[in-house]
């Protein structure tokens, strides 16, 4: 992205436009991607985005959204805030690799479940 179009009118206005997109785009994925969108929005700009029912802006657009067009929206952000880009990655990540699924897997001999907070052992959660 070029430094005239790095300025925070475009960088709101490029948040607000890939918003818009995943509400269409991205109804049937899991991983809410419209709601990181908009929380990065809040933390780069520490204000709420403004709400799309008050636009002014009566147009339809000439052809529907694509996940291809929100990703290339996405990639051509410039640097956010860090916690703002974090919220943007996991978002691309979302798009690209699909949303972390259950860990109700069977287990290879020697294979562990990741770490973390809310990961149980199969007989745990069973009983």
């Amino acid at each position: 992205m070029s430094s005239a179009s790095s300025s925070p009118s475009a960088i709101r206005d490029a948040l607000i436009t890939a918003f818009r997109a995943s509400l269409v785009v991205t109804a049937s994925i899991s991983g809410d991607i419209p709601c990181l969108i908009q929380c990065a929005y809040s933390r780069h700009f520490k204000k709420q985005m403004p709400s799309i029912h008050n636009d002014k802006s009566t147009s339809t657009p000439a052809s529907a959204p694509s996940l291809e067009s929100l990703l290339a929206t996405l990639s051509k952000l410039p640097p956010l805030e860090p916690s703002a880009q974090a919220l943007l990655d996991r978002a691309r990540s979302i798009l690209t690799s699909g949303p972390p699924l259950s860990m109700n897997v069977e287990l290879v001999a020697g294979q562990e479940l990741p770490v973390a907070l809310h990961t149980l052992n199969q007989g745990a959660a069973a009983s």
